[in-house]
């Protein structure tokens, strides 16, 4: 049986699936809107947590299951966590992938190691400046032995260029949540929302006013430069995100910033 539910902690999910039994060209489907987690080993939704559940992508998706012979259950929990609860769990989360990028890391370094050891102890083999003999019974071998060799350096760079990779990942991942929660860094919006709301006005065109300098007659020409303000759409999309995470105001945000930082 497969089961579609939706919490605010873990968001959208499905499981019950087999593989080979069809359903991931279901969930495939009109763009992907599913994807497989080898973590969770189930079906979600992308940004799903702590949002209102997709009713329609839910109800679509257990129609065709169902059309296609599969017993569906449909399970949804509404409702909202505060702020705190998110990015706690949120947190938790950064920091638990961060210790396994950091542990990839350091198998990606243990097998770059190995493969280095790997092709010195093949290069130890023929002495050094030993030339392939071309004719000889021995060119086959000694040809095979020289790939060998060049295929344990091609595996050490590679594993230890993953390994660098792998690295700055961890290293990006354990960072990110002080710097997104950083006093300092949230303080700073509200100069920025004070900006938004009284914007300047944008600058003429290059085009327009090299059009000025050479046609002395268009300079107060009102279609070349009227600078019109900048939209105030922004504003909206600002104060409606703040709605959904429970604050008033950027102040509000500043103010929980820095008493998280303490």
């Amino acid at each position: 049986m497969i089961t579609i539910t939706h919490t605010p902690e873990a968001g959208t999910l499905l499981d019950g699936t087999t593989k080979g039994d069809g359903t991931n060209h279901i969930l495939n489907s009109d763009g992907r809107p599913w994807r497989w987690s080898r973590t969770l080993t189930a079906w979600y939704i992308p940004r799903s947590r702590d949002t209102a559940p997709n009713l329609a992508l839910i109800t679509t998706t257990a129609e065709n299951l169902r059309t296609a012979g599969h017993t569906v259950t449909v399970t949804i929990q509404t409702g909202h966590r505060s702020t705190a609860e998110i990015e706690a769990d949120r947190a938790e989360r950064q920091q638990d992938r961060a210790d396994g990028l950091a542990a990839k890391a350091e198998r990606q370094t243990a097998a770059a190691h190995n493969a280095h050891q790997r092709a010195r102890e093949l290069a130890d083999q023929v002495p050094f400046g030993q030339p392939i003999l071309i004719g000889h019974y021995s060119e086959g071998r000694m040809r095979r032995h020289a790939q060998r060799i060049h295929d344990a350096m091609d595996a050490t760079t590679a594993a230890a260029t993953a390994a660098e990779e792998t690295h700055r990942r961890a290293q990006l991942a354990a960072t990110s949540t002080a710097a997104k929660h950083n006093p300092v860094t949230v303080a700073n919006h509200p100069d920025h929302r004070a900006e938004r709301d009284h914007p300047q006005p944008r600058r003429a065109h290059p085009h327009h006013r090299r059009h000025a300098r050479r046609h002395p007659t268009h300079r107060d020409h009102p279609a070349r430069h009227r600078c019109l303000p900048r939209p105030a759409h922004r504003r909206h999309r600002h104060r409606h995100i703040l709605g959904k995470l429970g604050f008033s105001s950027r102040t509000e945000i500043a103010t929980w910033a820095v008493q998280l930082g303490r």
